[in-house]
């Protein structure tokens, strides 16, 4: 049996960065190696032909599938690979291709596609199936100026379409990738220019409806996304799916929740082996707060498993996303021992999905030995993981633990000497710990090239603040304005250090933005955590930028969080007494009244709260708490009863409302 030939075609320009790890994939798979450039201006042709590629230059059109085309017609190969430059071929899944092509009785094969996102390969992605490979033929020729296809050319002359074991990863959906603004600007201009050529094409206006998703615009996008569903031949093409998936993600993401909620029970119906929808379904009944719904349908995903890969699906919808998802659902009822065995199984299903650490590492550590809870997240994560380490230093920093955390410092570097993201931790902790000289001389071990530079020279210039060194603090501002620096809090830093210079409040020159009074209220958290109480009642001249009225509501929180309860009750009555507190900021004053034994008290503010919203289980047994403090078992009982018709899967209130009945009964 004689072997097909393979050729590999692509399109590139300026890809000098992505295409050896894209060219060494295809080594000893492919026969020849195809690329038509567009206009590089980097090293790309250079990298090429050191793969021993055929370039060929072809003046850029605005049109993908010419440019495709163009790359088709210079191929001498019996089946066409067609790759772009940010993916890679998975070598193991593509070993024997040529003996499977040869037995091959279809004209193409989809391959597995993981598009990863994020900020960095491996943890999040999305699968689906695009055919990639394709006999060469003259009449199999790509169509649509942009999100090009070949299928439905293949399709028209009779061809069909089979599924092969190939599989690849698309690196550009990361972070750093698609912030190329220019990219997209290309993108939109190039789909709106098709739309007006062909106003009713679904396949254009569902790319567009993409496009606009992407960057945040889901008016525009559910807008375009409802034209492509009007105009779709039937729910059979191969994007309907994603299509009914993208509508109800941008009915969710503009809080029109019932009509999400809509869409995905007939899209269900549709698609029921496509578990994202069950996914996005159980996240919807969470924003409105219906947890018990929101729970079963986690489970629902959990017992169905993966999506059919013939659907686009987020990787983890039916596995260890959905046991996340559950773990907060059931820190939402107030049951702990669920929530932690729910995000257990999250990190066993997936040792690199981070997320569920935080949450694991809030409830275990107030309650359980240190030693204890490190020894399980030894048993559950991969402790020689850089990415791991970082969370885990986080984790237990949050939690004001600063030794633990730098015991996770330390691993890091020892593994990893050359890690500046450890450094600057180790810095952060030394602070923390009120060691400033030491963390000073650490920020100042990360080069100036380093990303992280700024954050180190930020930190440098705090540690000097706190040592009452003024100057070398003014030093640092001066020296992040000349680097151009994005810190965030560095116009309120400056209005810190001038007034610990001797300017009086009314002259420091803090605009009022939403960014410079989230930032001010930062730095005064830092100094309560920091117990730098003097440098705190002086650095609040600072808030005289925020409302007084707001200042008081957001002032009560922050003493309350510090255990400052009488400043903090005085703060938040101010604020109650000007019609400005929230439900929040009544619940706390019920908590600072049940500190003090003042029950009634207690029971005024949290029944206030539970108008305020009655979407919350702890509001419901903060007053229930008050209640059987004051024998009021009967009123506490009632309460109970209208908690569970809003929560009807929380065990603790079921609990707690037997124990009641059995203690009034005797």
């Amino acid at each position: 049996m004689q072997l097909p030939r393979i050729s590999l075609c692509m399109i590139i320009k300026n890809e000098a960065e992505n295409l050896p790890r894209c060219l060494n994939s295809v080594q000893g798979i492919v026969d020849e190696i195809i690329i038509a450039d567009t206009g590089s201006e980097d090293e790309s042709i250079n990298v090429a032909k050191k793969y021993q590629a055929k370039v060929f230059h072809y003046q850029w059109q605005g049109d993908f599938s010419a440019a495709r085309n163009f790359s088709l017609e210079q191929a001498t190969g019996d089946w066409i690979l067609f790759l772009d430059a940010d993916e890679e071929l998975v070598r193991e899944s593509a070993t024997d291709i040529h003996e499977f092509l040869a037995k091959g009785t279809h004209e193409g094969y989809y391959v597995l596609e993981t598009n990863y996102v994020g900020e960095k390969p491996g943890i999040e992605a999305v699968l689906h199936i695009t055919p990639r490979i394709f006999r060469n033929k003259p009449e199999y020729r790509f169509t649509g100026a942009i999100h090009e296809q070949i299928s439905s050319s293949i399709e028209k002359y009779g061809g069909s379409i089979g599924f092969s074991k190939v599989k690849i990863n698309h690196y550009g959906y990361l972070n750093k990738a698609i912030s190329d603004k220019k990219k997209t600007k290309r993108n939109l201009s190039i789909l709106e220019h098709q739309i007006k050529e062909y106003p009713n094409d679904p396949f254009t206006h569902f790319n567009l409806g993409a496009e606009y998703m992407r960057i945040g615009n889901y008016e525009q996008a559910l807008f375009h996304f409802k034209i492509s569903f009007s105009n779709l031949p039937s729910l059979e093409i191969g994007y309907a799916s994603v299509l009914v998936r993208n509508i109800a993600y941008c009915l969710r993401q503009l809080k029109r929740y019932k009509d999400a909620l809509k869409v995905l029970e007939d899209a269900i119906m549709a698609f029921p082996d496509y578990t994202d929808l069950i996914f996005l379904k159980a996240g919807i009944l969470a924003d409105m707060k219906r947890f018990s719904q929101a729970a079963s349908f986690y489970e629902l995903c959990l017992k169905q498993g993966e999506a059919n890969i013939r659907h686009a699906t987020e990787q983890g919808v039916g596995s260890y996303k959905a046991w996340y998802a559950l773990g907060q659902i059931y820190e939402q009822l107030l049951d702990p021992g669920r929530a932690v065995r729910a995000y257990t199984q999250a990190l066993d299903a997936n040792h690199h999905f981070l997320a569920p650490l935080d949450n694991l590492a809030d409830i275990l550590i107030p309650c359980e030995k240190l030693e204890d809870v490190q020894t399980f997240f030894d048993r559950h994560l991969d402790m020689k993981d850089e990415d791991t380490l970082i969370a885990l230093a986080q984790a237990f920093a949050r939690n004001n633990q600063y030794e633990v955390s730098l015991e996770y410092v330390k691993k890091g570097l020892s593994l990893f000497p050359g890690s500046q993201q450890f450094i600057l931790l180790q810095g952060q902790y030394m602070l923390y710990l009120k060691r400033y000289q030491e963390a000073r001389k650490i920020f100042n071990r990360i080069p100036p090239y380093s990303h992280l530079y700024p954050y180190a020279i930020m930190n440098t210039g705090y540690a000097s603040f706190l040592m009452d060194d003024y100057q070398a603090a003014l030093e640092v501002v001066k020296r992040l304005h000349e680097l151009e620096s994005d810190i965030p809090h560095l116009e309120a830093f400056e209005a810190l250090i001038a007034l610990f210079q001797g300017a009086s409040s009314d002259r420091i020159s803090l605009k009022h933005t939403e960014q410079n009074e989230k930032m001010v209220w930062f730095l005064l958290g830092e100094l309560i955590k920091l117990e730098e109480y003097e440098k705190f009642e002086k650095a609040l001249a600072l808030t005289e930028i925020i409302s007084a009225e707001k200042r008081s509501l957001q002032l009560g929180k922050l003493y309350f969080k510090y255990g400052f309860y009488d400043l903090a009750a005085e703060e938040l009555i101010r604020a109650a007494k000007q019609g400005l507190a929230d439900a929040e900021a009544f619940n706390l004053l019920g908590d600072i009244c049940m500190k003090k034994k003042l029950y009634e008290d207690g029971e005024v503010f949290y029944r206030q709260a539970l108008v305020m919203n009655n979407k919350l289980l702890r509001y419901y047994i903060a007053l229930t708490n008050s209640l059987i403090q004051q024998q009021k078992l009967r009123e506490a009982v009632a309460v109970l009863q209208d908690a569970i018709s809003h929560f009807p899967e929380s065990e603790i209130l079921r609990t707690t409302l037997t124990t009641i009945r059995t203690v009034a009964n005797e």
